[in-house]
């Protein structure tokens, strides 16, 4: 079942995201002080500088926000969001957008053509906002699924094409003598053949 959404206030006043289910709400950022929660959550996040980070769900921006200032300059963060509703009440109530680029996607394709395009797959964190775990678990382990499946065959493909570049190295080097007395070679390097 998809989830509608609306605002309240969080305890210190901040907007606050709730998601509606038919037997349930859930709070997409913390009721209490959504702020303090969110930049918790960031800095307790395992982090390697220079990453590609994926964030699943980014509600209205706390912890979008809070990772955001914890990441360096060369970082770059991708945040994928699966409802619309959602990224309309996240813009109506973030005025600072324009130091983000978004890309809006309607399915993996879409978005593994956008990973490929600014992807360091090899350094890679997968960043997830815990009520979306709630939300979307089977979606978000799908993705989870291609995205690592997609990181493996791109690997495999570095991998196999490093390991041939390497036994093509070793047989240019092993054959130079073979080469240097070729016909060919000889005639095509003329004089230069007795040079040191």
């Amino acid at each position: 079942m998809t989830p509608t959404f609306h605002l309240e206030t969080s305890e210190t006043g901040q907007p606050l995201l709730v998601a509606n289910l038919a037997d349930r709400k859930i709070w997409i950022s913390d009721p209490h002080d959504p702020q303090a929660v969110a930049t918790a959550w960031a800095e307790a996040l395992p982090y390697r500088p220079d990453c590609l980070v994926v964030m699943l769900g980014m509600g209205l921006g706390y912890k979008w926000k809070a990772l955001l200032k914890r990441l360096q300059t060369s970082d770059k963060l991708v945040v994928v969001e699966p409802f619309g509703e959602v990224d309309a009440l996240f813009r109506a109530h973030n005025q600072d957008l324009d130091k983000v680029r978004f890309w809006k996607v309607k399915n993996w394709n879409e978005f593994k053509q956008i990973f490929l395009g600014i992807g360091d797959w090899e350094n890679i964190a997968i960043a997830i906002n815990p009520p979306y775990l709630e939300l979307c678990k089977a979606e978000f382990r799908e993705f989870q699924s291609k995205l690592s499946a997609e990181i493996k065959s791109l690997q495999v493909d570095q991998s196999t094409t490093s390991y041939f570049a390497h036994k093509w190295q070793e047989n240019v080097l092993r054959n130079i003598p073979t080469l240097a007395r070729s016909g060919s070679v000889t005639t095509a390097l003329g004089g230069w053949q007795d040079r040191p």
